[in-house]
């Protein structure tokens, strides 16, 4: 059997990665190594802070284009 658990809020300062890394704390100690820790966060994913023994797996970047308006 397989769970995801997703923490998110469209404000900052809400306390999703102090809620998102407690979880992986508690989950990590009753279900070793089975437990995923994903930060999707657009402009500061930094969940890795939390574990100095953390390596990074992944690291996309991604761009996003802004359009301009012509006022004319």
């Amino acid at each position: 059997m397989s769970y995801k658990i997703a923490i998110a809020s469209g404000k900052g300062g809400t306390g999703k990665t102090s809620v998102s890394v407690s979880l992986f704390h508690l989950f990590e100690d009753k279900f070793k190594g089975h437990i995923r820790l994903i930060d999707c966060d657009v402009e500061e994913p930094n969940d890795a802070i939390f574990f100095p023994e953390a390596k990074e797996i992944n690291n996309k970047v991604v761009n996003q284009l802004i359009p301009k308006i012509d006022p004319d």
